[in-house]
């Protein structure tokens, strides 16, 4: 009996208290290890992927770059916003009918072409500078159409255009003289290769030792530097064919105030003051070129006509009828009769003759916070007058208010204050004494 009990108690496990018992814990540092080193192999390569993605985000937007001073430019010349979405972000594509419509535009300088081309239903977006580029043969009937107005343009396509849109609406001559250096240049049909020759003879692309890729996608950026040289080597953007200051040494210290400045006005005449009504509104002449472009011609017609009108006064030939018209064609607002007679017999009664020039500076248009002002050089020559106060039409509009011309010879500049019509979008000249928008005596 005594061996079974002590055979039992042998065979039963052997029980230690919790307290008392060791725990196996030899694998956890590993376990713990492992997990540490594989966090850190993520947290790795999460910094990798995220250094990798940034390199390539700045490569990408470095390449595009390049081309930002030209975005900026075609905002300024009104041609940014003719893309379908208004946009000159550089690296997006560019649409065939987009290319046409953007070239067509550099050409003529207008954002629109309603009253040149008129279309009741149009099929597809840009067709209007599609068929106006068909009627002046920049590209064959069905070259673009409904079914391919939207597919992406290639460099070539652009520089077919433009060359295209130089020759039959410029009526410019070709320039074959140059020999491209690029290394892709045999694989180019023939008439390529004239367009090619051309473009870089005029600057338009740049010659380099590589391959031209002239079949590629073109980008917004590559379309807007294309656009901004060809519209500055022939001069589309100006008025009366002036040629565009392009060397850096001829341009007015303020040469950023400006769209452009032109070759025949002397830097002095673009840095001289502007006026201002109030500066908390006023507008640079490059903040409002765009919206007033297409004004400017029919601007300078009106502002030529009155400043000739009132700078040459003859008391001999002068003639009421003639006067009042020449002045109310010009003028936001008609003058009364009343007016104008008080002024022709103050002409006659003093015996006064002057002589007289006017030149508008384009595009020295600006916003003084109250009214538009136009840039004018003036020279004046009074030859008679027996009477020198109030020589000149406007002078006595204010009360009790005299003008004395001690100086029969003169040349200003003049900013001369114009605005719109109610109703209308053209320009006239609000009536002022020129002698209140003198910003310069320019006598030597």
């Amino acid at each position: 009996m005594e061996e079974n009990k002590t055979d039992i108690i042998e065979n039963k496990t052997k029980i230690i208290p919790n307290y008392n018992k060791k725990v196996e814990t030899h694998n956890k540092p590993k376990k713990i290890k492992s997990k540490i080193t594989k966090v850190l192999i993520c947290i790795i390569i999460l910094i990798i992927l995220s250094v990798s993605i940034i390199l390539i985000i700045n490569l990408f937007l470095n390449k595009y770059k390049q081309y930002s001073q030209y975005s900026d430019k075609m905002n300024i010349y009104g041609f940014g916003q003719l893309y379908d979405n208004e946009k000159t972000t550089e690296y997006q594509r560019v649409t065939k009918s987009e290319a046409i419509k953007l070239i067509v535009s550099a050409t003529i300088n207008m954002s629109n072409i309603d009253k040149l081309v008129y279309i009741e239903n149009l099929d597809y977006e840009n067709q209007e500078w599609v068929e106006y580029a068909i009627e002046n043969e920049i590209i064959s009937n069905n070259e673009i159409n409904k079914d391919n107005y939207n597919d992406k343009a290639t460099l070539m396509d652009c520089l077919k255009y433009m060359y295209n849109s130089k020759v039959k609406i410029l009526n410019l001559n070709t320039d074959i003289e140059a020999n491209p250096k690029f290394s892709d240049f045999d694989k180019y049909s023939n008439e390529d290769k004239i367009i090619i020759r051309d473009m870089v003879w005029n600057k338009i692309i740049e010659d380099k030792s590589e391959n031209l890729n002239a079949d590629k996608k073109v980008s917004k950026g590559e379309l807007n530097k294309l656009i901004v040289l060809y519209s500055e080597k022939y001069n589309t953007i100006t008025e009366n064919d002036e040629k565009i200051v392009i060397n850096d040494e001829k341009l007015p210290k303020n040469y950023l105030d400006y769209a452009y400045c032109v070759s025949n006005v002397n830097k002095q005449t673009y840095e001289t003051r502007y006026l201002y009504s109030d500066v908390t509104k006023f507008k640079k002449p490059s903040e409002i070129y765009s919206e007033f472009k297409e004004n400017f011609y029919s601007l300078g017609v009106r502002v030529q006509e009155y400043m000739l009108t009132i700078l040459n006064i003859d008391y001999n030939t002068i003639k009421i009828d003639d006067f009042k018209r020449a002045l109310n064609d010009s003028l936001l607002y008609p003058v009364p009769d009343k007016t104008i007679e008080e002024y022709i017999n103050y002409v006659k009664s003093n015996h006064i003759i002057v002589k007289g020039q006017c030149k508008v500076v384009y595009p020295a248009f600006y916003f003084d916070g109250n009214n538009y002002r136009i840039r004018c050089t003036v020279s004046y020559s009074i030859e008679n007058a027996d009477n020198k106060n109030n020589i000149f039409f406007g002078d006595s509009l204010k009360y009790n208010n005299t003008y004395n011309y001690d100086e029969n010879d003169r040349q200003v500049i003049v900013d001369l204050p114009v605005n719109k019509r109610d109703n209308e979008n053209s320009l006239y000249v609000y009536l002022q004494s020129i002698n209140d928008c003198i910003v310069s005596n320019t006598n030597k």
